[in-house]
């Protein structure tokens, strides 16, 4: 496969993820859930990049 068409690949599926996640989060009325996550994803990227 050539390398470009693998990269397209890739960066379509980032791109589905991370607008699942926003569909997600958008959905998401409870403060305290919100503030959960934020929390948890702000210490894993610190810990995990």
């Amino acid at each position: 496969m050539d390398k470009n068409v693998q990269n397209e690949d890739r960066f379509n599926e980032k791109e589905h993820y991370r607008k699942k996640i926003i569909e997600m989060v958008n959905g998401i009325n409870n403060r305290s859930i919100l503030e959960y996550l934020e929390t948890f994803i702000r210490l894993y990227i610190e810990k995990w990049g």
